[in-house]
């Protein structure tokens, strides 16, 4: 039987032919040859599409009817990766099945936040919270003075960062020197 006009689609898939058995993976796009009463069955492969991060970062091919499998996970100094998101604002998963096209996804990222932990000398306790890379405003130490027995100053106990990359404590440390 002539069957070359009769090509059928079907979302995702390749047509690869007709054939006379169900399990068939090929087949013909001519002719088959077939008895009476003969059932033909379209034999399709799955078509496979590219997912494309942050504008070809990285790329996975991926093949339609099953998901996106393992995702690339990326850093970023100073934020924490929240995950791949399409042009519509859904998340891609590794479990999502896959799409039927091109998948082109973005990195969304949050920036971090840091405390900094101010220790007056006094036991007094300041926090403050910066964004990753943000100049830290340092707490001026105690005003320095005296007593009947010594001049005394104070100074935290190590050198200020300056900009947040981390969480740390400044302790105000007493120095005095007797008159």
């Amino acid at each position: 039987a002539n069957v070359s006009g009769y090509v059928p689609t079907r979302t995702g898939y390749t047509f690869k032919g007709w054939s006379t058995s169900s399990a068939a993976t090929s087949g013909s796009t001519s002719t088959v040859t077939v008895g009476f009463n003969t059932t033909l069955y379209a034999t399709w492969e799955a078509n496979k599409y590219i997912v494309n991060f942050d504008n070809g970062l990285y790329t996975n091919t991926v093949t339609f009817g099953g998901t996106y499998g393992s995702l690339p996970t990326p850093s970023k100094t100073g934020h924490t990766f929240l995950g791949w998101y399409k042009a519509d604002g859904t998340q891609l998963n590794s479990t999502d099945a896959v799409e039927a096209s091109d998948v082109y996804v973005t990195s969304k990222w949050e920036i971090n936040k840091y405390t900094i932990t101010w220790v007056r000398a006094s036991g007094r306790t300041t926090t403050d919270t910066y964004e990753y890379g943000a100049k830290i405003n340092p707490l001026a130490p105690t005003a320095a003075g005296k007593n009947e027995t010594e001049h005394y100053s104070y100074a935290w106990n190590s050198e200020i960062d300056e900009f947040a990359t981390r969480n740390v404590t400044y302790t105000e440390i007493k120095t005095s020197e007797a008159h």
